[in-house]
């Protein structure tokens, strides 16, 4: 790879050290990734909010079918014919 090197004067006339330059392009290669990677968190968290929506919607879904399903249990055995729906004379079984 190649490295810059650069030389600078000083007030007195002397020369510097030279000093290294990093590579040009750095900067951009490193904002990319970052970009990059913010942007996989980012998804990463959009689909987790999604599942956790889903789920709870499930178990709303869950209980209105299991409402649903005692009601028509309900209906049925009230329904049965030369039935009242009560139990005379007996105990509990």
């Amino acid at each position: 790879m190649y490295h810059a090197v650069t030389t600078y004067g000083t007030m007195d006339g002397g020369l510097r050290q030279p000093t290294r330059q990093a590579p040009r392009g750095f900067a951009l290669v490193v904002t990319i990734s970052v970009l990059v990677l913010l942007a996989l968190i980012a998804i990463g968290l959009l689909s987790l909010s999604a599942v956790t929506v889903r789920s709870g919607g499930r178990g709303e879904a869950q209980l209105e079918a299991r409402a649903n399903a005692r009601l028509a249990l309900m209906i049925a055995y009230r329904a049965r014919p030369g039935s009242t729906g009560l139990r005379r004379g007996r105990g509990p079984r």
